[in-house]
Protein backbone atom coordinates (compact mmCIF):
# COMPACT_ATOMS: atom_id res chain seq x y z
CA UNK A 1 0.00 0.00 0.00
CA UNK A 2 0.83 3.40 -0.86
CA UNK A 3 0.75 6.20 1.44
CA UNK A 4 0.16 9.75 1.07
CA UNK A 5 3.51 10.99 1.98
CA UNK A 6 4.97 8.15 -0.54
CA UNK A 7 2.69 9.28 -3.39
CA UNK A 8 3.91 13.14 -2.99
CA UNK A 9 7.55 11.93 -2.70
CA UNK A 10 7.05 9.90 -6.01
CA UNK A 11 5.20 12.88 -7.34
CA UNK A 12 7.99 15.55 -7.07
CA UNK A 13 10.82 13.25 -7.78
CA UNK A 14 9.04 12.04 -11.16
CA UNK A 15 8.91 16.16 -11.87
CA UNK A 16 12.28 17.29 -11.05
CA UNK A 17 10.23 19.49 -8.11
CA UNK A 18 12.81 19.79 -5.05
CA UNK A 19 10.06 21.92 -2.70
CA UNK A 20 6.63 21.20 -1.45
CA UNK A 21 6.03 25.08 -2.28
CA UNK A 22 6.33 24.04 -5.60
CA UNK A 23 4.66 20.98 -5.49
CA UNK A 24 1.71 23.19 -4.22
CA UNK A 25 2.15 25.96 -7.13
CA UNK A 26 1.85 23.01 -9.85
CA UNK A 27 -1.63 21.46 -8.37
CA UNK A 28 -2.75 25.11 -7.92
CA UNK A 29 -3.06 24.70 -3.94
CA UNK A 30 -1.49 26.20 -0.64
CA UNK A 31 1.98 24.89 0.12
CA UNK A 32 0.57 24.24 3.89
CA UNK A 33 -1.94 22.13 2.10
CA UNK A 34 1.20 19.98 0.72
CA UNK A 35 2.30 19.88 4.49
CA UNK A 36 -0.78 19.25 6.03
CA UNK A 37 -1.28 16.14 3.24
CA UNK A 38 2.32 14.51 4.31
CA UNK A 39 1.86 14.77 8.21
CA UNK A 40 -1.98 13.03 7.55
CA UNK A 41 -3.58 16.24 9.36
CA UNK A 42 -5.72 16.30 5.71
CA UNK A 43 -6.20 14.45 2.67
CA UNK A 44 -5.84 15.63 -0.88
CA UNK A 45 -9.40 15.07 -2.42
CA UNK A 46 -10.03 12.52 -4.88
CA UNK A 47 -9.27 15.18 -7.72
CA UNK A 48 -5.69 16.15 -6.48
CA UNK A 49 -5.21 12.64 -5.38
CA UNK A 50 -5.20 11.47 -9.25
CA UNK A 51 -3.13 14.79 -10.44
CA UNK A 52 -0.26 13.92 -7.84
CA UNK A 53 -0.74 10.29 -9.37
CA UNK A 54 -0.79 11.31 -12.65
CA UNK A 55 2.54 13.59 -12.30
CA UNK A 56 4.35 10.62 -10.51
CA UNK A 57 3.44 8.28 -13.39
CA UNK A 58 1.24 6.33 -11.62
CA UNK A 59 -2.42 4.89 -12.53
CA UNK A 60 -4.89 7.14 -10.56
CA UNK A 61 -7.21 4.77 -9.78
CA UNK A 62 -5.38 2.10 -7.92
CA UNK A 63 -3.33 5.19 -5.88
CA UNK A 64 -6.73 6.59 -5.15
CA UNK A 65 -7.79 3.02 -3.31
CA UNK A 66 -4.38 3.01 -1.76
CA UNK A 67 -5.62 6.55 -0.39
CA UNK A 68 -8.89 5.10 0.70
CA UNK A 69 -6.88 2.41 2.49
CA UNK A 70 -4.56 4.47 4.15
CA UNK A 71 -7.85 6.82 5.63
CA UNK A 72 -10.26 4.44 6.29
CA UNK A 73 -11.10 4.18 9.64
CA UNK A 74 -11.98 -0.08 10.33
CA UNK A 75 -9.20 -2.95 9.45
CA UNK A 76 -12.63 -4.62 7.10
CA UNK A 77 -12.47 -1.42 5.47
CA UNK A 78 -8.87 -0.77 5.05
CA UNK A 79 -8.50 -4.39 3.84
CA UNK A 80 -10.84 -4.09 1.30
CA UNK A 81 -9.50 -0.89 -0.21
CA UNK A 82 -6.37 -2.79 -0.02
CA UNK A 83 -7.54 -5.52 -2.50
CA UNK A 84 -9.29 -2.94 -4.75
CA UNK A 85 -5.77 -1.20 -5.11
CA UNK A 86 -4.36 -4.87 -5.71
CA UNK A 87 -6.88 -5.73 -8.28
CA UNK A 88 -6.62 -2.58 -10.38
CA UNK A 89 -2.82 -2.59 -10.49
CA UNK A 90 -3.19 -6.44 -11.52
CA UNK A 91 -5.77 -5.23 -14.30
CA UNK A 92 -3.46 -2.05 -15.48
CA UNK A 93 -0.19 -4.44 -15.63
CA UNK A 94 -2.33 -6.95 -17.64
CA UNK A 95 -3.59 -4.17 -20.15
CA UNK A 96 -0.06 -3.16 -20.20
CA UNK A 97 1.05 -6.66 -21.07
CA UNK A 98 -1.81 -6.98 -23.70
CA UNK A 99 -0.66 -3.33 -25.70
CA UNK A 100 3.15 -4.64 -25.47
CA UNK A 101 1.79 -8.16 -27.31
CA UNK A 102 0.15 -6.07 -30.08
CA UNK A 103 2.63 -3.86 -30.52
CA UNK A 104 4.79 -6.51 -30.65
CA UNK A 105 2.76 -8.50 -33.36
CA UNK A 106 1.88 -5.17 -35.38
CA UNK A 107 5.78 -4.44 -35.83
CA UNK A 108 6.77 -5.10 -39.06
CA UNK A 109 9.96 -7.46 -39.38
CA UNK A 110 13.14 -7.03 -40.49
CA UNK A 111 11.90 -8.19 -43.78
CA UNK A 112 9.02 -5.65 -43.73
CA UNK A 113 6.60 -8.40 -43.52
CA UNK A 114 4.13 -8.11 -40.67
CA UNK A 115 3.97 -11.05 -37.98
CA UNK A 116 2.51 -14.30 -39.24
CA UNK A 117 -1.09 -15.12 -38.75
CA UNK A 118 -0.72 -18.11 -36.86
CA UNK A 119 1.63 -16.52 -34.20
CA UNK A 120 -0.75 -13.48 -33.84
CA UNK A 121 -3.54 -16.35 -33.04
CA UNK A 122 -1.47 -18.10 -30.49
CA UNK A 123 -1.01 -14.55 -28.70
CA UNK A 124 -4.35 -13.40 -29.06
CA UNK A 125 -5.58 -16.75 -27.13
CA UNK A 126 -2.97 -16.46 -24.78
CA UNK A 127 -3.56 -12.79 -23.99
CA UNK A 128 -7.71 -14.04 -24.16
CA UNK A 129 -7.01 -16.51 -21.37
CA UNK A 130 -4.34 -14.37 -19.48
CA UNK A 131 -6.85 -11.69 -19.55
CA UNK A 132 -9.98 -13.84 -18.47
CA UNK A 133 -8.74 -15.53 -15.59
Amino acid sequence: MQTTKQLIARAKKAQGIESDYRLAQTLGVVNSAVTNWQSGRSHPNDELAAKLAELAGQDPSSVLADLYAERAKTPEAKRLWMRMADQLRHAVAACMLAVGFAMLLLAPSPDGAMASTKMQQNVTGSLYIMLNN
